[in-house]
């Protein structure tokens, strides 16, 4: 009878382990649960105050990154309790892991001071908006897109496709080219003997089209103009061309800016200048004709 009371104990302890650690993870799910919806309705709220709507797209991009990151940290805290608590139900001495804990982390920092760049500067790179997910950037050699901001890295993509992982403390120097506004600086090379007054007449003619175009106009803040002669150089004369453009959208103003420039010059006769090369063919007793030095 004793050995029988003793497996029922034992299934019994058995069963009450189980049913804590069963509730301890639907807590900790339910927590996690509960946080991403006061984040989530946090964001909300601010984003529908009067105080930001004249940004509200800019500020609730952020808004975003911050809760994405805010979200991500509290997870990590709800794991690490819940593993603990999980531990304490098979008896393990969470009292002395904690202290063996405390030392260790004392011992780790010491050989994690880049995670812990890492984590700082994610902070600063949050707190500051130096950029956010969305934004097209260039960290280093890599430009691509923010497709994901924590505090530990920066996931980009890249044109081709490619995902590149930036630790936060690499990053040295990021250039935002989506911050308040962009530019459009092109440069048209003509030949000299072309009428200067005319080119600069189409392409302002152009700009102006295009900025009344209901399709590309909301993208513009100014109209694309003709800003000066550049440079002379072996080919031709060098002029750029100029506009603002909301954020982000430069690439497709210019490419959209190129083809109707290149329908306007044609139409009004004007040449772009593009490098050529001359062959001279010499006739056969050309050839032959060695070649002999002229007195003077």
């Amino acid at each position: 009878m004793d050995i029988d009371g003793e497996v029922v104990d034992r299934i019994e302890g058995a069963g009450r382990v189980t049913v804590n650690i069963l509730l301890i993870v639907v807590l900790a799910i339910l927590l996690m649960w509960v946080a991403r919806r006061l984040i989530n309705r946090f964001i909300e709220s601010t984003k529908s105050t009067s105080a930001v709507a004249d940004r509200v797209g800019d500020y609730a991009t952020r808004l975003e990154t911050i809760a994405r990151v805010i979200h991500r940290a509290i997870e990590g805290v709800i794991v690490i309790f819940a593993g603990i608590a999980i531990m304490s139900e098979f008896g393990v001495d969470t009292t002395a892991l904690l202290a063996s804990a405390g030392i260790a982390g004392i011992a780790l920092s010491f050989g994690a001071q880049s995670l812990v760049r890492d984590f700082l500067t994610g902070i600063l790179i949050v707190v500051e908006d130096q950029f956010r997910v969305g934004d097209v950037v260039t960290i280093g050699e890599v430009t691509g897109t923010v497709e994901e901001l924590n505090l530990r890295c920066t996931l980009m993509r890249d044109v081709d496709g490619s995902m590149h992982i930036i630790p936060n403390g690499e990053i040295r120097l990021a250039t935002n080219h989506g911050w308040g506004y962009s530019n459009v600086h092109m440069e048209v090379r003509v030949p000299y003997d072309t009428d200067l007054e005319k080119v600069t007449t189409v392409i302002d003619r152009v700009g102006q089209e295009m900025m009344n175009d209901p399709e590309w106009g909301p993208r513009l803040r100014s109209a694309p103009h003709f800003f000066r002669v550049q440079d002379f150089d072996g080919l031709a004369m060098v002029v750029i061309v100029r506009a603002e453009t909301e954020p982000l959208t430069q690439w497709a103003i210019s490419g959209e800016l190129r083809r109707r420039l290149k329908m306007a010059f044609d139409a009004e006769g004007i040449r772009i200048a593009v490098p050529q090369q001359v062959f001279q063919e010499l006739r056969s007793e050309e050839k032959q004709q060695p070649l002999v030095a002229q007195p003077e």
